[in-house]
């Protein structure tokens, strides 16, 4: 009798669902002490990530980065045609990711995670 009621309670126990909810901050420091997430490895500064097309991919750390068909190219770190060296913009600290056409952004986890964030920031030009 002891076995049936250890099998129906993981048999209840593993149907159970778990739900995220999606929470949105616009502050970094909150952001990062109610989560207690830590920052994972910087972007790299490659410029065009190859092969400079649509299909190109990056992966830093447990992040894989990729563009879908509708976008054109896909940048990590300084902007193209200065050398590496200069940034996409001033308002962000350290490398970029920045794609032309229209901005398809897929990012894959290697594993589940409590917390993920990222800064967005839409170049305006003058």
């Amino acid at each position: 009798m002891k076995k049936l009621i250890i099998i129906v309670i993981v048999l209840i126990l593993s149907s159970m669902s778990s739900y995220a909810t999606l929470i949105t901050f616009d502050d970094k420091t909150e952001f990062l002490s109610q989560t207690g997430a830590v920052s994972t490895e910087t972007l790299p500064n490659i410029g065009m990530v190859p092969p400079g097309n649509n299909t190109a991919t990056l992966t830093v750390g447990d992040l894989t980065f990729s563009i879908t068909e509708d976008s054109r190219e896909f940048f990590c770190g300084a902007s193209p045609g200065h050398l590496l060296t200069d940034d996409w913009t001033p308002e962000l600290a350290g490398n970029e990711i920045a794609i032309s056409g229209p901005e398809h952004l897929n990012i894959e986890l290697d594993s589940p995670v409590y917390s993920f964030g990222f800064e967005f920031f839409e170049v305006q030009y003058h």
